[in-house]
């Protein structure tokens, strides 16, 4: 696969990805390039071999389909993937996080810096992924992964308008210091919307997943007013 490819497929994402998220993602197709071929097999066994773990491999195959659907316009790998789904299954168990989404704002809001603090409110509260927030306008729609859109919805009006001068390294060392990171933000968020009751459809709705295995993770479809009060009714229960 040409390198000059994945510089132009990097590029089409830098306006939803973070500068960190651009830096991993180009280091992860630079070093399976060579074994992207028109036979996913090969690349699978290639990774294989390389004592990889599953789920890295599962990782690794849905970004080269989205990579590979963007160079030659083919569902080839995404296919794969589906027909092959048994090669991923059970292969992650997601850690239990360690605080309640009630105390994380708890933690938030002991943020001296006003903009970092409304930051990690407006993502805690609402879902988004760090790099979909810069991409928020103001008819609550985000770009998220694949270069979808979808609607996000927000407790309090005052959450939509953040202010931030998107240093991603700033936010995260805030954050560490409070004990939290800016993806535990977003999966506080899935399993206190999933305990008040959000069903899997809305789950993948609200947080932009293509799988419904991800939506169960979270787990103990809504109209828009019914999303919107689950979310309310999370952040101020």
């Amino acid at each position: 696969m040409n390198l000059n490819n994945i510089d132009e497929y990097i590029k089409s994402k830098s306006n939803c990805w973070a500068a960190t998220t651009i830096k991993n993602e180009r280091a992860k197709l630079n070093a399976v390039c060579k074994h992207i071929t028109d036979n996913p097999i090969d690349l699978y066994n290639y990774l294989i071999n390389k004592n990889y773990k599953k789920y890295s491999i599962k990782v690794i195959f849905q970004r080269v389909a989205d990579f590979y659907l963007f160079t030659n316009k083919d569902m080839l790998y995404k296919d794969w993937i589906k027909s092959n789904a048994n090669l991923f299954k059970h292969v992650y168990n997601r850690k239990k996080l360690k605080i309640d989404y009630k105390e994380a704002i708890k933690r938030i809001n002991t943020l001296p810096q006003k903009d970092i603090r409304d930051k990690a409110l407006q993502i805690i509260s609402s879902g988004m992924r760090w790099s979909e927030s810069f991409t928020l306008d103001m008819d609550c729609l985000i770009k998220g992964k694949g270069g979808k859109y979808r609607k996000v919805y927000f407790p309090s009006s005052s959450l939509k308008n953040v202010s931030y001068n998107k240093s991603y390294s700033r936010f995260y060392r805030a954050l560490k210091q409070i004990e939290l990171t800016p993806h535990m933000l977003r999966k506080l968020a899935a399993t206190k919307f999933a305990d008040f009751g959000m069903n899997e459809a809305d789950l993948l709705d609200v947080f932009g997943w293509s799988n419904i295995d991800t939506a169960k993770y979270y787990l103990q479809g809504k109209s828009d007013d019914d999303k919107l009060s689950i979310i309310r009714e999370a952040f101020n229960g």
